[in-house]
């Protein structure tokens, strides 16, 4: 989405024959696939380091972190895939952040 505006992406999406909505799917997909294959590195990453600590794997751990992450993934993605849309990618990139660093001077407030 970056280089949509420098590069003039507009003219090479309007020459291939996908509509807008399949270009947007193809965007939450692969959002949501980097999700998935972060999420498998992070387990495979834990399941090492409990073989290294002699510790014993938790399923029901593993599942409420995936359930959690999950939401908070969601929530984000609901919130900033459709700026980047609207905006664009320099736009809508300082509007994605509002929330974070709100969370961050609240934060060192308490």
């Amino acid at each position: 989405m970056k280089y949509k505006k420098i590069n003039n992406l507009d003219r090479l999406y309007s020459t291939v024959s996908v509509c807008i909505n399949d270009i947007v799917l193809g965007r939450y997909v692969f959002v949501f696939l980097n999700y998935l294959v972060s999420f498998f590195s992070i387990i495979f990453s834990n399941f090492f380091f409990i073989l290294y600590r002699n510790s014993t794997f938790s399923l029901v751990d593993t599942l409420v972190g995936f359930s959690l992450s999950f939401l908070v993934f969601s929530a984000i993605t609901r919130v900033q895939m459709p700026l980047f849309f609207k905006f664009g990618y320099i736009k809508a990139k300082m509007c994605s952040l509002i929330p974070f660093i709100t969370v961050i001077l609240y934060r060192k407030r308490n």
